[in-house]
């Protein structure tokens, strides 16, 4: 079996199991993500036993990078959603300033 017979089959399996954990879209990325690198960094490797396992662990490293992507969006969101709220408005402002001052006289 040549190089390119193997990976045209590991890209099935990568891309079946890829598609277990995420959306088809998704999934399709990060097989053709896994298989680049496989051929640029990789190409020295050239046994089924050794490429299987290496693609395998390529794809779990992806899909860990793409679901803290995900997670640093959504924060990313909640903080500009969160920042609308600011600065106080002023009738709370004045409500704190008063009653700082309250304080402070007594």
């Amino acid at each position: 079996m040549t190089r390119d017979e193997i990976l045209t089959s590991l890209r099935e399996r990568i891309l079946a199991f890829a598609t277990s954990r995420v959306s088809r879209e998704v999934a399709e990325d990060l097989t053709q993500e896994v298989l680049v690198l496989l051929h640029e960094k990789y190409a020295r490797v050239t046994e089924l036993t050794e490429l299987v396992p290496l693609a395998f662990q390529v794809l779990r490293f992806k899909m860990l990078d793409a679901h803290r992507k995900s997670l640093r969006r959504a924060n990313t969101i909640r903080n500009r959603s969160m920042s609308c709220r600011w600065p106080i408005p002023v009738t709370i402002r004045r409500h704190y300033w008063i009653r700082s001052s309250v304080s402070i006289d007594c």
